[in-house]
């Protein structure tokens, strides 16, 4: 029989480490036609303790590899341990659990740790790959029909040459049990999904771990993180993950203090688009010692009153961090940065210490009616971000007044391509702002109503931005008229 094996004709058998159901387990489909869309089980919150952890690689990989030991965990911020069945979605919580008695009438104990090949014509077994020390979970083709990837109960996957049966490599890394595999349509990725919902992505032609996808939340959130700590998300998940070191449960940090550095936009686009981001230094080298910052009113004046004047003088105390067996100088405190309700104020730029163990910054800003949530934090000398300092005043009634409506009018009659230009966008650009102006006036809201008008080479996404950051736009109509069509709304920018 020859040991050309086509993909078109075989059907494998696999078998757990300690189950195996006595009638055949056979999978009579290889050619996976699933699109590479894998996505990880929602991860449900719960109030215990460990998490995704990338373990060393095997002797025989690279120093490259080796060298992730010394690499914090993954956890989730309420100290989960993801290596559990409860993030598992398929895991029904009305679900009666199956009897085990019933279970052990129709299996018996066999761990063989195979990959079986069969003719699906003949119905012959024309080979093997004998390689997994435990039972086999889950195996996946790559689309050519050249390699086989596949996931064993140790939480390893090997990655196999079809042709010669041989063992190509191992990855490891996974801490629970893989459901599934799939490679990219083109072979350079693999994905791997456990039930700790988790989902890696990996380096076919390397075996190196590229990156960790966590759904959070019933999939309502997500984060993504390479194990040099670069990451990309929804914000309310930059929370709920922790790095944790040295398998220490107090010994954590949120992924959020690293932002400044290693927060990553499209990071996981970039890796399907085979880019390879690049930090100096990984997280587990960075000095994570915070600067400590408080904010008070000068003159250590009370904030639990209204306050009615215009402006008050804040007061920012800055120290350093103390010195500890692995750092001998302090930890420094740099870019410090007040934000009032969210906007920035002012950033103190480069070092605020300059030598010194503390210091005081001050700096006087406006009021508004109502609330004035102050925040203010700075970053040590490895760009790790410190705790918030926050600071609630209230403004009084009597400091409102009325703002000013700012109305931009886009317009655009001519294109590059004139079969594209039109005839009235211009004029209906300046007649929405003119009868947006009229209305808002009658209203008396606004203390004005400025319009700004960019037509036609004028109107550009700088000139807009331009209008828009001034810093007096408070609130803003839009209307765009490229067509008869008129978008107004403050929240367009935001």
């Amino acid at each position: 029989m020859k040991e050309t094996i086509s993909n078109s004709k075989i059907v494998f058998l696999f078998s757990t480490i300690a189950w195996r159901i006595t009638s055949t387990l056979v999978l009579a489909s290889l050619c996976l036609a699933n699109s590479f869309s894998q996505t990880p089980s929602p991860t449900p919150p719960d109030k215990r303790g460990l998490g995704l952890e990338n373990k060393p690689a095997d002797a025989s990989q690279t120093d490259q590899f080796k060298s992730r030991e010394a690499k914090p965990e993954l956890v989730l911020q309420t100290g989960y341990n993801m290596m559990s069945g409860a993030m598992n979605p398929k895991a029904s919580k009305n679900k009666k659990p199956p009897d085990p008695q019933d279970m052990l009438k129709d299996i018996k104990v066999e761990a063989i740790g195979q990959i079986v090949f069969w003719d699906t014509a003949s119905g012959q077994q024309i080979g093997a790959i004998k390689g997994h020390g435990k039972g086999v979970t889950s195996v996946a083709f790559s689309r050519d029909g050249k390699l086989i990837a596949s996931s064993s109960t140790d939480n390893t996957i090997k990655i196999w040459d079809v042709a010669s049966k041989r063992e190509l490599r191992t990855l490891t890394g996974h801490t629970s049990n893989i459901e599934s595999l799939d490679f990219s349509p083109d072979g350079r990725l693999l994905a791997s999904a456990s039930d700790d919902g988790g989902t890696f992505l990996w380096d076919v032609s390397t075996g190196e771990h590229l990156l960790t996808l966590v759904s959070l939340d019933d999939g309502g959130e997500w984060i993504v993180v390479t194990p040099e700590g670069l990451f990309d998300g929804t914000p309310a998940s930059w929370n709920q993950i922790l790095w944790r070191y040295n398998r220490d449960t107090f010994n954590v940090a949120p992924i959020e203090w690293f932002f400044n550095e290693f927060y990553y936009p499209g990071l996981l686009a970039d890796v399907f688009a085979c880019k390879r981001p690049y930090v100096a230094q990984d997280v587990s080298k960075k000095d994570r010692r915070q600067p400590i910052v408080k904010l008070s009113l000068a003159g250590g004046a009370a904030s639990d009153a209204a306050i009615a004047t215009r402006t008050v003088k804040l007061k920012i105390d800055l120290a350093d961090a103390d010195t500890d067996s692995e750092h001998a100088q302090g930890s420094g405190a740099r870019d410090v940065r007040l934000f009032r309700n969210g906007s920035l104020v002012k950033v103190w730029h480069g070092d605020a210490l300059k030598g010194q163990a503390s210091t005081s910054l001050e700096e006087e800003i406006a009021l508004v009616a109502g609330p004035n949530r102050l925040t203010v934090y700075a970053f040590n000398k490895d760009n790790v971000k410190s705790k918030d300092a926050n600071l609630l005043l209230t403004g009084a009634d009597s400091l409102k007044r009325a703002g000013t409506a700012w109305v931009i009018a886009v317009g655009v009659n001519e294109y590059t391509n004139p079969q594209y230009n039109l005839k009235y966008a211009v004029a209906d650009a300046q007649s929405f702002a003119e009868e947006l102006r009229r209305a808002q006036t009658q209203v008396a809201h606004f203390d004005r109503v400025e319009v700004v008008t960019l037509l036609n080479e004028n109107a550009t996404k700088a000139n807009i931005l331009s209008v828009v950051n001034q810093g007096v736009c408070r609130k803003i109509s839009l209307c765009f008229s490229v067509s008869p069509l008129c978008l107004c709304g403050e929240s367009f920018f935001k």
